[in-house]
């Protein structure tokens, strides 16, 4: 048992907490199927929490600007990315006529297959077939395309979001973090987790409570400095 940790333990020194995991469980199913009478307990990292880098509203309203100027189809695909909030794959594979009145639906997602070219298939999750109402504004740009709403690949989306974040001096979050962005504003604003995992596609709120800890992070800061300021103005 010793010498099994042992071996973990270093395994764990260059390695993430995760593939951490994965190796401890590979030698645990093998010791399953070979020892399936010997009880094997061995301790492994914990899970390191992620910190999600999101944007400001001012860095969005910035890319907004540039993009509506000189790149209609990156100024659309940040619109359904903070609206919906909608994955780069999805965007990808929305058409024009998954858009109905001003509801889309949004039920397919463009993903490089084993060749490595790109392929239209089902949404990551079931929950990510979904309808969503969308503000008339943002339905006006899809009836003007044809075809694909946003004809642009989704590593192209990333590289043209990159390109000009860069360009434009803003902190470094990726086109993803706008889809966290949506889900933290919606949170920000009091709206129910059911509908916020609902709108985004989300299967399970763990992912969610992720995205938006930032969020609570800043209710925490706001209730701590009120509890300190309260009981200053008694104690000093």
């Amino acid at each position: 048992m010793t010498d099994i940790q042992y071996v973990i333990n270093e395994y764990a020194k260059n390695h993430s907490p995760k593939s951490t995991k994965n190796f401890t469980g590979l030698i645990t199913a093998t010791f399953k199927e070979f020892r399936p009478n010997y009880a094997l307990r061995v301790a492994v990292p914990q899970k390191v929490k992620k910190k999600v880098e999101l944007p400001s509203e001012d860095d969005i309203k910035a890319l907004l600007d540039y993009f509506h100027e000189k790149d209609i189809d990156m100024s659309l695909a940040i619109l359904l990315a903070i609206y919906c909030p909608m994955r780069r794959s999805e965007i990808s594979a929305l058409r024009v006529d998954d858009l109905t009145g001003n509801v889309i639906h949004v039920h397919s997602a463009m993903v490089l297959d084993k060749n490595k070219k790109w392929v239209i298939k089902t949404t990551k999750t079931v929950a990510g077939d979904r309808y969503i109402e969308l503000p008339e504004f943002i339905c006006e740009m899809i009836r003007e395309r044809d075809g694909f709403a946003v004809p642009v690949h989704p590593d192209n989306i990333s590289c043209r979001f990159m390109r000009v974040r860069d360009r434009l001096g803003l902190k470094h979050f990726t086109f993803h973090s706008l889809r966290h962005y949506s889900a933290s504003f919606q949170h920000s604003i009091g709206i129910a987790d059911e509908y916020i995992m609902s709108r985004g596609g989300w299967s399970s709120d763990a992912t969610l409570k992720e995205v938006y800890r930032h969020a609570l992070d800043e209710e925490t800061k706001k209730a701590s400095g009120l509890i300190n300021d309260k009981l200053s103005q008694i104690y000093t």
